[in-house]
This record gives C-alpha cells, sequence and structure tokens, in this order.
C-alpha cells in the first residue's frame, strides 16, 4: 500500500516562521522523514514529495501523488496565527462523511494524545492538497510555531519524532494494523550450508541462538541459576 507523504513548503519557501527562528518548512520536514521510516517499518509504501529542502509546487506534489497511485496521502505543516496564545493541534479535511474524515479522526485522537496540547478537532477547509489528490487525503497542521512554547517544543527532535510516531499510528489503526509495531518478516540464514529459520524485525535479522551455535560446532549451555546462555 503507497502512502503519500507531503513536507510542506520548502526551499525558498520557508513556511512560517516562529518568534525564535525556527521555520516550518525544516520540521515538517524532519517529522515526514521520520514518518516514512515509520510506515516503512510497517510494511508500507510511503512517497515522499521532497526529501531535502527544496521547493516543488503545489501542482507538482499532487501530481506526484496522484501519478504514483498513492491509496492515502497525508500533507504535514505547522501552524501559525496572530495570536501567540493560540496553542491548539488539528486536521484537515476537504469534506465530510468519507474515508478521509475516519482517517483523519484517528490521527487527530493520535496527536493530541501524544502532544497532550488542545483538540482543535477534524476541520474542513478547501486546500490544494485535499482538494487535488484522488485518494482519502488529510492535512496535519502539528500546532502553532507562532506559539513561543509550542515552537521550542516543535524544535526537540524527540517531540518531532512523536509528532511522526503519532501520524503513523493514526495511519496503521486506519488500515486494521498494530499501531506502533515492528515489521517482521521470515528470512532465511544460511550458515556452513545448513539452513537456519530467521526473523527480520525492524531491518535486523534474529535466529535461534542454540541453533547457529551449534552449525558453528560451538556449544551453547543454558545457566539456570543467573538465567544465561552461555557460549563454549
Amino acid at each position: 500500500m503507497k502512502i503519500g507523504i507531503d513536507p510542506g513548503h520548502g526551499g525558498f519557501d520557508p513556511g512560517a516562521v516562529g518568534k525564535y527562528g525556527l521555520k516550518e518548512k525544516d520540521v515538517t520536514l524532519a517529522i515526514s522523514l521520520e514518518l516514512d521510516r515509520l510506515l516503512r517499518q510497517a510494511g508500507l509504501e510511503p512517497v515522499l514529495t521532497r526529501q531535502a529542502d527544496e521547493a516543488p509546487g503545489l501542482v507538482t506534489r499532487s501530481a506526484l501523488i496522484n501519478n504514483m497511485k498513492c491509496d492515502l496521502a497525508i500533507s504535514v505543516h505547522i501552524n501559525s496565527a496572530d495570536r501567540r496564545e493560540a496553542d491548539y493541534i488539528s486536521t484537515f479535511i476537504q469534506g465530510g462523511g468519507g474515508r478521509a474524515e475516519q482517517l483523519a479522526k484517528k490521527v487527530q485522537a493520535e496527536l493530541v494524545q501524544v502532544t497532550g496540547w488542545e483538540d482543535g478537532g477534524v476541520r474542513v477547509k478547501n486546500l490544494h492538497m485535499t482538494r487535488e489528490t484522488r485518494m482519502p487525503a488529510i492535512l496535519c497542521e502539528c500546532g502553532f510555531i507562532s506559539n513561543p512554547g509550542q515552537e521550542k517544543q516543535l524544535r526537540q527532535p524527540e517531540m518531532q519524532k512523536k509528532l511522526a510516531r503519532a501520524i503513523a499510528d493514526g495511519i496503521l489503526d486506519y488500515l486494521g494494523k498494530e499501531k506502533g509495531g515492528n515489521a517482521v518478516s521470515d528470512v532465511k540464514v544460511i550458515v556452513k550450508g545448513k539452513e537456519i529459520p530467521g526473523k527480520l524485525i525492524d531491518n535486523r535479522t534474529w535466529v535461534p541462538l542454540r541453533e547457529i551455535i551449534e552449525a558453528l560446532n560451538n556449544q551453547v549451555i543454558w545457566d539456570e541459576k543467573d538465567r544465561a546462555a552461555v557460549v563454549k
């Protein structure tokens, strides 16, 4: 399944800029790159409209997602307002009553939970990335860069990862997949001609210790007292 990811702004277009100089384009890219990693880990196929500090036009972005025949589209933005105390988080859709609204509700719930920010709800607004895409599409406004307190939080890589995880978990929940889980698949490991069943978990290969040690002509002993596997 393909998931279109659109990191808002970029290049000559910084998007909104916070009191302390944080640029929206940098935060949206960081969130989107982490979201890309999480969705790949979950076995999905993300498609990014940009992967660096560049500025493809809106038509180029929506055309890419459409041409790649993505099943869902997620546009990532940071809000801004003249009223600096604005601090809610919200998710936008083109119109209610469809699959986009169902997706938006899942993602919005996760965003509110991980941030603790005021729930701005799912909102309907006429936006290019939700209007011109041919699949269920949402636009996440991940807090307010114009709010000095939220700007400081948005600058932190840990918060950027939390926002990406929330969006990913919302997508996985919508798709009926386990949230926050590792991608697991079966692999074959060949040791000195002997085939050992293994698992690929989060891009790491895992095999039964005893089987691989014995294939290497070593011995593994279980120490019950220390609850340790000792290789000799």
